[in-house]
């Protein structure tokens, strides 16, 4: 399905998060995280607080070629996080699908 709306836009957001998440996540709380009011927050990515169920979650969204982030990144990102999660008690409520 095609939507009309620009990528990196709140509907944007809202219709990817309901396509690939579901309605409730769709439906969902949904602000920018901005520096000072400007969105997004870096010329490649914008990044959105979702309150949905089981609390605030942060959804990144790559808004071009230059966002992507070679290979050797991912398995870096995993290792930073479960370190992070180790040293906090309870974990530290940050997911990641593994890019």
């Amino acid at each position: 399905m095609t939507l009309a709306a620009p990528a990196g836009t709140a509907d944007w957001v809202r219709h990817v998060l309901a396509t690939h998440w579901g309605d409730a996540w769709g439906g969902a709380g949904l602000s920018p995280l901005t520096v000072g009011g400007a969105a997004p927050l870096t010329h490649t990515a914008g990044l959105w607080r979702v309150a949905a169920a089981g609390g605030d979650h942060v959804f990144k969204v790559q808004l071009n070629a230059e966002g992507a982030r070679p290979e050797p990144f991912h398995p870096l990102k995993q290792r930073i996080l479960a370190h992070c999660a180790a040293r906090r008690r309870g974990g530290n409520g940050v997911r990641s699908s593994g890019r």
